[in-house]
């Protein structure tokens, strides 16, 4: 029987690299989003013997409409590499430790999360599935690349540009103009509105956070000294994961996105890196073009998994109905956004 247990941030993350973690579990990105409502959390889940068999970090949100008191979790459980102990036991702990803490749900995201959780086994829990789109460093190589993304680069070669890196938060304000930019476009030809800090709770003072805590990187394509494709990147154990990107549309008609990608792609090859992570592709069906052009790139598709309750503590367990019909109803914008505002 496994148990969880609360720590502090220096307790969780000192002995953190025998575990499988991510990105998503750094206490880095944690207190990124972290403010006076939204508390930090760290658990470690200790077995009979005193051992911890695994770790996870996330948000306790106090200021939900519904329930006061959820937990969010970007990525599933960190495990350690030799345990053989099962996704089971570990969400039965979690849900222990939530009813016991007067929690009222727990929400576990897949947010660059291996296939843990594909089969959780747990009746108190619903699978959730998400398609994220990943580029193996040592395996790639120019053949992976579509014939039309190679017109980009020829496009782009006629254009005096140049590739920076930086670790500055100087250069937040000109990716918040260029994301303005890619949403404003977006709606002009009628497309799917969308919101580009896709991450709960991710804000612009988190991208500052970020790169001051050393986990986020930008790079840039310019023409002397104007930016006209950005991206920033979060890095943790060789692994580096897209979380942003946006070019202008002077960018977009010379193939300068294209060859950001391209750049980012060559210098993590260079710094040894063993994955570059795209991230995932929007719900809606505008997504598709997203997400082949990612593949087009040479990324693979994987499926992650993620996991999530439904209410556990009363009065909020009443719409706990609701939330089992809301699992039934067709992939569509109408479910998307009553499924938000639960």
């Amino acid at each position: 029987m496994l148990i969880a247990f609360r720590k502090t941030e220096s307790e969780w993350i000192k002995n953190l690299e025998e575990f499988n973690s991510n990105v998503f579990l750094n206490p880095a990105w944690i207190n990124s989003v972290s403010n006076d409502t939204l508390e930090p959390l760290y658990l470690d889940f200790t077995n009979s013997e005193g051992e911890t068999e695994a770790k996870i970090s996330g948000i306790r949100e106090s200021n939900h409409s519904l329930g006061k008191n959820q937990l969010f979790f970007y990525a599933g459980f960190a495990k350690k590499r030799e345990s053989s102990t099962s996704p089971r036991e570990l969400l039965d702990a979690l849900y222990k430790y939530a009813s016991d803490h007067y929690i009222d749900r727990v929400i576990m995201s897949s947010y660059d999360y291996p296939s843990f959780l594909a089969n959780p086994g747990h009746s108190a829990y619903w699978t959730t599935s998400r398609f994220e789109y990943k580029i193996m460093l040592r395996e790639h190589s120019e053949e992976d690349l579509h014939h039309q993304l190679k017109r980009h680069l020829k496009k782009a070669a006629k254009v005096n540009t140049t590739f920076h890196e930086a670790t500055n938060p100087d250069l937040v304000p000109r990716l918040m103009e260029l994301l303005s930019n890619v949403k404003n476009e977006r709606l002009k030809k009628s497309r799917t509105n969308y919101n580009p800090f896709y991450l709960k709770h991710m804000s612009r003072k988190s991208l500052e956070k970020l790169i001051n805590r050393g986990i986020a990187k930008i790079f840039t394509i310019q023409t002397g000294e104007v930016i006209h494709s950005i991206e920033m990147t979060l890095e943790y154990n060789n692994q580096a994961y897209m979380l942003l990107k946006a070019t202008d549309n002077f960018g977009y008609k010379k193939g300068l996105s294209t060859l950001l990608n391209i750049k980012v792609i060559d210098e993590y090859k260079k710094k040894g890196f063993t994955s570059y992570n795209l991230g995932g592709r929007p719900q809606e069906k505008d997504g598709d073009g997203l997400a082949l052009y990612k593949t087009r790139l040479g990324a693979k598709v994987y499926v992650t998994y993620g996991a999530t309750t439904n209410f556990i503590q009363y009065p909020q367990k009443a719409l706990n109905p609701l939330l089992n019909i809301g699992r039934t109803l067709p992939d569509n914008k109408l479910t998307h956004f009553l499924k938000k505002m639960i």
